[in-house]
């Protein structure tokens, strides 16, 4: 009798076994996938960062710009007055590759397309610039110009609470900012691509 019930308990005792072996197996793969790190993010709203290839945030050079007028008369014409906005410095001390990436927190609901735009700088002497108006006029304002300089770039959802930027072609070489629509004093985030 006591060896029937051995024989029994026997195939009950494997499969109990087998069944913690594939329990353990089990939750090793959850705690793995619990475990795989997260992407990095910026700490606050309308940071942009330069995504490195090893997934990490590398920081831009952060300006925060000066408004300035420039005339110019123009004989029987009258006076051009362009308005701009000017960061010291000809040229940006970061240098990046011509197909960057970059990420940016935006607030929740916000759609970045409306909020976030990258331009090309115009470099002069001892700073670059970001023009934003024009007036033309003999003795009064005839026309006015705003020029529109942003570059085409799609974004798409980067972890939790952010976007990747990418734009829409590479960059040429130049001198570039991202900026927020309707907020300057946020600054500009500054960078340059140098020619290959």
């Amino acid at each position: 009798m006591f060896k029937n019930h051995a024989r029994l308990l026997l195939p009950l005792a494997l499969v109990a076994a087998f069944s913690l072996s594939a329990a353990s197996g089990v939750s090793g793969a959850l705690f793995a996938q619990e475990s795989k790190p997260t992407a990095q993010e910026p700490e606050y709203v309308y940071q942009v960062f330069l995504l490195g290839a090893d997934g990490k945030l590398v920081a831009l050079e952060q300006q925060k710009p000066t408004y300035k007028t420039k005339a110019r008369r123009v004989p029987f014409k009258g006076v051009t007055v362009t308005g701009e906005y000017t960061v010291p410095y000809p040229e940006s001390t970061v240098r990046i590759a011509p197909d960057a990436h970059f990420i940016v927190r935006v607030p929740d609901g916000f759609d970045p397309r409306s909020v976030i735009y990258l331009k090309p700088f115009v470099v002069e002497t001892a700073v670059r610039a970001l023009p934003v108006a024009t007036a033309k006029g003999l003795y009064t304002v005839k026309s006015t110009e705003t020029p529109d300089t942003s570059l085409a770039v799609t974004f798409k959802k980067y972890g939790e609470k952010s976007v990747e930027i990418v734009p829409a072609k590479p960059l040429d070489p130049g001198e570039y900012a991202f900026g927020i629509t309707g907020n300057i004093a946020l600054g500009l985030a500054c960078f340059a691509v140098d020619p290959k």
